[in-house]
């Protein structure tokens, strides 16, 4: 238990953050202004939940989260395991040495068209990833999944190390979930 002493209104406001601190956070998803709010569904032990315009996923704990638009010259790197959101800047700061593939995922908003124009050797197929239609295209050989999702707008790119197992589970997690007022949010 901590001690505190009244030390005047200044000895108070400077615990204040200390106490917000200490004060668990509980995650809320807004249904509606008019809804009340109720709280969001509870991430998996070791992950936490990530929004992106309209689309909610659980990632590792581990995962950085990467905004592209606070972080316009941060590299979208597939060898290191992250959750990359939005869209890199015009000139990214990529090292010329990275390589191998990690356990990443990439939301970004989805180009009409795209699907067609992906590297990846199978046709795109419909089909449910989470709760979400998405069309779909796997390259096993590359270690890279795309999924674009219809009705979100946002489109998915997985790539995997060893396994795909851990990205599976992020794709999987997916479903529609509406955000108060930012395009993206985390929350333990």
């Amino acid at each position: 238990m901590i001690g505190m002493r009244q030390v005047g209104k200044a000895g108070f406001i400077c615990a204040l953050p200390l106490v917000a601190l200490l004060v668990p956070h509980v995650a809320y998803a807004a249904t509606s202004p008019t809804a009340p709010a109720k709280p969001a569904a509870a991430a998996p032990a070791g992950t936490r939940n990530v929004w992106y315009s309209g689309v909610r996923v659980s990632v590792p704990l581990a995962w950085p989260v990467i905004d592209l638009r606070v972080h316009p010259s941060a590299c979208v790197r597939l060898d290191r395991s992250a959750l990359y959101l939005g869209s890199p800047g015009a000139q990214s700061n990529c090292p010329a040495h990275a390589v191998g593939r990690a356990d990443t995922i990439w939301l970004k908003p989805a180009v009409a068209g795209g699907m067609d124009q992906l590297a990846i050797p199978s046709t795109p197929q419909v089909m449910t990833v989470g709760t979400l239609a998405a069309r779909v295209g796997v390259d096993p050989v590359s270690h890279n999944k795309q999924a674009q999702f219809v009705a979100a707008g946002v489109e998915a790119d997985a790539t995997w190390g060893a396994s795909s197992s851990s990205v599976d589970r992020v794709l999987a997690s997916a479903l529609s979930s509406s955000t108060p007022a930012t395009p993206w949010r985390h929350l333990r």
